[in-house]
């Protein structure tokens, strides 16, 4: 088949690394000077993967290996990103009211710009806004929290390829966990669990410090740090689904009375989801730019 063949996929976690990077030189030696089949290495999951693959002259990679940060000692978050996420953590809180959630926007000047245009544009119709307060009322606090995620989002996704990948599918992932709510699991708190079980990558930090930074409800943090408690299942099936560990997600599916049509069809509207969420932050950012020249 390698005349017809573009690439070829090698399954990295299937083997040990010595067969692994075997396997691909033999690969390559078989291809000679020809541009095509490449070989791709998929499920790179650890160092030793990509290192096997990479020995063996495999070309292109895939896996949750590229999800992980790369930790560096100084990094330090924005201030309106730090903010943002705090909001994120207090907005899901009923014992949070209205007030302290002013305080907390009225520390960061952008982001109270960016609230009351919001809250002004002419699909929400808010017109002479007097406060914080009344801006925080007209939105409510679901679609805030929302526009908090994008937000996020736009101060990340501009930066490389890979940032707006993984910015990509913390979104999806954040849609993905929210849709297995129940009476025992909130559905904002679920989305805060996906989207930040990510961020450390896209910010290059620990989760630790990150959390140091932004106040999630004691179940979430454990969900996220601990792998425990209510919400921990849940994101152990997601992220089983996410590297095609399809038998572990059935198991785990089957513990939380999830059926197998429900997480399909929740793994779809996730896709589309964060599809639309980022395009519509593209063509705004499209147009800031467009402006600036």
């Amino acid at each position: 088949l390698l005349p017809v063949a573009d690439w070829i996929r090698l399954n990295a976690r299937k083997y040990p690394a010595e067969t692994l990077a075997d396997i691909s030189c033999r690969v390559s030696s078989l291809l000679g000077n020809r541009p095509s089949p490449r070989c791709m290495a998929t499920e790179v999951e650890e160092l030793r993967h990509y290192e096997a693959s990479l020995a063996g002259n495999a070309s292109a990679f895939q896996g949750s290996f590229f999800s992980r940060p790369e930790p560096l000692p100084t990094a330090e978050l924005p201030g309106s990103t730090v903010a943002a996420m705090r909001l994120m953590g207090m907005l899901r809180s009923s014992d949070v009211d209205d007030r302290q959630l002013e305080d907390v926007i009225a520390t960061d000047p952008a982001l109270t710009f960016q609230l009351l245009r919001l809250v002004n544009s002419s699909a929400l119709g808010g017109r002479g806004i007097s406060s914080i307060g009344q801006a925080l009322r007209l939105i409510g606090r679901s679609a805030f929290l929302r526009w908090l995620v994008i937000a996020v989002a736009m101060d990340k996704s501009a930066d490389t390829d890979v940032d707006q990948e993984l910015v990509r599918q913390a979104l999806e992932r954040g849609r993905f966990l929210e849709q297995f709510a129940n009476n025992r699991r909130d559905p904002g708190t679920l989305f805060l669990v996906g989207l930040f079980s990510l961020l450390d990558g896209v910010f290059r930090m620990s989760l630790e410090e990150i959390l140091k930074r932004v106040e999630l409800s004691p179940e979430a943090t454990e969900a996220l740090l601990n792998r425990a408690g209510p919400y921990a299942l849940t994101l152990d099936l997601v992220e089983s689904y996410e590297i095609g560990l399809f038998e572990n997600a059935t198991l785990i599916a089957a513990e939380l009375g999830i059926s197998q049509a429900r997480i399909t069809d929740a793994y779809k509207d996730a896709i589309i989801w964060a599809a639309e969420a980022l395009s519509g932050l593209g063509d705004r950012t499209s147009q800031k730019a467009g402006r600036a020249a």
